[in-house]
């Protein structure tokens, strides 16, 4: 009896320890977890640019589970804006910009997100492919104020709007003169 008694104790106590590693494992997968969402939920909503390879690779971890990204993020309504560079840049204020892309959406995170990995707007998965270097940046909003939102921030980037249009009408122009 007092054998089996010595067993029945190791095995406990064993079972006791690999639960405790267990709960270490996942109190220390949840911190490192959220240390990554924090990364990123600093530029969501926040008026700064972030690259969209750092968004891409968040977002592709964070599709699974409860909530899904938009949950993992705080995603909601509001407007966004990506710029794409034919070159590499290390900033999304210089550089010889491609396009910008402006628009609103109720879950904008989840909208650029799709557009990015080709299910959604087929220019974010162009631009995104072809593209040296590309930066996103989200503006909250409530829906009710999307149009007054995307206004303001079409205003905020006029001049590479501009900028962006004029090129694109003289590669028209000149690919017209070529046929």
């Amino acid at each position: 009896m007092k054998l089996s008694l010595d067993v029945m104790t190791l095995f406990v106590m064993l079972f006791a320890v690999v639960l405790m590693f267990v709960g270490i494992y996942i109190i220390a997968k949840r911190i490192i977890d959220n240390r990554k969402t924090n990364n990123v939920k600093r530029f969501v909503g926040n008026g700064q640019f972030m690259t969209a390879e750092a968004f891409i690779k968040y977002c592709d971890k964070s599709m699974t589970g409860a909530g899904g990204l938009g949950a993992k993020l705080g995603d909601g309504p509001g407007c966004y804006v990506v710029k794409a560079f034919s070159e590499p840049t290390k900033s999304p204020d210089e550089g010889n910009l491609y396009d910008i892309i402006i628009g609103t959406s109720d879950k904008m995170c989840d909208t650029v997100f799709r557009g990015l990995i080709g299910n959604g707007d087929q220019r974010l998965y162009d631009y995104y492919c072809r593209s040296k270097s590309m930066y996103i940046r989200f503006t909250r909003g409530e829906v009710s104020e999307l149009p007054e939102l995307e206004e303001k921030i079409r205003e905020e980037f006029k001049d590479d709007l501009a900028k962006v249009e004029k090129k694109h009408i003289s590669k028209g122009k000149k690919s017209k003169k070529k046929h």
